[in-house]
């Protein structure tokens, strides 16, 4: 064979290489590599999926009670995701990883609980020489609209809220719960009924180079009275179960 044809050869064998080779590699962390939108095996608890994307969910079913859930703001934009796919960890958590935007990089780690809600933490990395505070929004809209709206308080501190219950006009309720007993930050929940949306607020300080999170859990009710049942029923044992010890340090608004 002359040099021209084995140059040929060699570079169909490269191109032929190149169209088996996925557009992606599964991470060294191990688990697999899940496309969005990631459906885990545990449904709500009330006869809908989850699904799961990058930066928010959602139900599924014939009476879907998320049209979006979880949706972070940072200075008032969404983090950046190169790859629209996520890695599932040994431990069951869609984990979703490298998102970026000013002066941040952000993970964001799902895990659907056999109970029924869905556990998410939020990692946020400082990439500056200083410490920075960032202005965090999380926004979630029922899928029939706002009725109204109930603040859980901390049963100890009467005026520190934990969680909120938005009613739609379904009878049925969101759960978005931001904080536990003893939590060095709190949340400030905005959900009332012309708005259509749950918002909430937090102001997260990361000092320089170093990671703090926010874990929060959201959940679907019967109805207002279930709603706020579910919260006062959860304890950060019970939030925090399976996250590792080093993580739990990050953790700002759930006392480890």
């Amino acid at each position: 064979m002359n040099r021209n044809a084995l140059l040929v050869v060699t570079l169909v064998a490269l191109l032929g290489l190149s169209h088996s080779v996925p557009s992606f590699a599964l991470p060294a962390k191990g688990g697999s590599v899940i496309p969005m939108p990631y459906r885990p095996p545990q449904g709500d608890g009330n006869g809908n999926q989850w699904l799961i994307y990058a930066m928010m969910f959602r139900t599924q079913g014939n009476s879907p009670v998320y049209s979006e859930g979880g949706m972070l703001y940072v200075d008032n934009n969404n983090p950046v995701m190169n790859r629209n796919m996520a890695r599932l960890d040994d431990n069951g958590e869609a984990v979703f990883e490298n998102m970026t935007g000013q002066n941040y990089t952000l993970t964001r780690r799902v895990m659907a609980d056999k109970d029924g809600y869905l556990r998410v933490i939020d990692i946020i990395k400082n990439n500056q020489a200083g410490e920075l505070t960032y202005n965090l929004m999380f926004r979630s809209q029922p899928n029939f609209g706002i009725q109204a709206s109930q603040n859980v308080n901390d049963a100890q501190k009467k005026d520190v809220p934990l969680a909120c219950v938005a009613q739609d006009s379904q009878g049925r309720a969101i759960v978005e719960v931001f904080a536990g007993r003893g939590a060095k930050i709190v949340p400030a929940f905005n959900g009332q009924p012309q708005n259509g949306f749950v918002t909430t607020n937090m102001t997260l300080k990361v000092p320089a180079g170093k990671e703090v999170a926010i874990l929060h859990v959201h959940a679907t009710a019967a109805n207002t009275d279930a709603g706020v049942k579910f919260v006062k029923s959860l304890t950060n044992a019970k939030i925090l179960a399976g996250v590792p010890a080093a993580m739990r340090k990050l953790i700002v608004n759930f006392a480890p």
